[in-house]
């Protein structure tokens, strides 16, 4: 799996790059309106810590490539990263699954209409026993977003993924989807939301502050509370830095995370 993100490193360094400046998807859980430019590449990866209890989990290279196909259309390719669990008992690590998705821009607003996106994923049980989620996981998202003012910005997403049992892509989850065993048949709605509000700063500096829930077909609702910064280094490159907790009993404790993302268009 390593040499895969290697592989795709290097075919994003032989892309010629342009001044365009740069909107990425990362860090919050919230996916951003904003469809690539035709042609565009755009690499984003970071690392991740989450403490939940006594268990720590750790993903480093979590990584998504996107693509500008057409005007209101791209591709996008996710990696898990490479995980570890680790608790007072036990220490194991592994790749996560890749994905596959697109992203469709509906509506590019104005005012007070909403730009709109929409994506679809599909998971593919491609990564390593304990770190994969063992089967297909379609997921469907409606991106909705609004300029307040020249500062100011929220983003609201809402949608579903389907497993034949309650499972969790996030990675503070990966003890728990372990536990949960195969499954039936039958497939399950699991559905999410998130509201972001997003503030620009001067000189590359922004902000943000995320409210999100993960609401199983079994179980109650992993509501959680993030913030992050962004740093923009050059019109295409983006440092970011997040964290976050929990706001009830079912969600993680802590994470913090940290990540780079790159532009290079034709």
């Amino acid at each position: 799996m390593s040499r895969l993100y290697l592989l795709l490193v290097a075919a994003l360094l032989t892309v010629p790059a342009t001044g365009q400046t740069i909107a990425t998807d990362r860090p919050d859980f919230g996916a951003s309106t904003a469809v690539l430019p035709v042609r565009t590449i755009q690499l984003e990866t970071g690392v991740k810590r989450t403490q939940n209890g006594s268990v720590d989990t750790n993903q480093i290279l979590e990584s998504l490539l996107r693509f500008g196909l057409a005007e209101p259309v791209e591709l996008r390719l996710g990696w898990a990263g490479l995980n570890g669990v680790f608790d007072d008992n036990v220490a194991f690590s592994g790749a996560g699954d890749l994905s596959f998705g697109v992203k469709l821009e509906l509506a590019a607003g104005g005012g007070w209409k909403p730009a709109a996106s929409i994506l679809g994923t599909l998971t593919i049980p491609s990564g390593e026993r304990g770190f994969s989620a063992g089967e297909e996981i379609p997921e469907l998202r409606l991106a909705l977003g609004w300029t307040l003012t020249p500062r100011y910005g929220l983003t609201l997403n809402a949608g579903s993924f389907w497993t034949t049992i309650p499972r969790y892509v996030d990675s503070g989850f990966l003890v728990e989807q372990m536990m949960l065993g195969s499954g039936e048949d039958s497939r399950e709605s699991n559905e999410f939301w998130s509201a972001t509000i997003g503030v620009s700063g001067e000189d590359g500096h922004s902000f943000y502050l995320e409210v999100f829930g993960i609401m199983p077909a079994e179980g109650s609702e992993r509501q959680n509370l993030g913030v992050g910064y962004l740093y923009l280094i050059s019109p295409r490159m983006q440092l970011d830095l997040y964290a976050g907790t929990g706001l009830n009993n079912s969600a993680p404790d802590v994470y913090v995370g940290a990540g780079f993302s790159v532009r290079l268009p034709d």
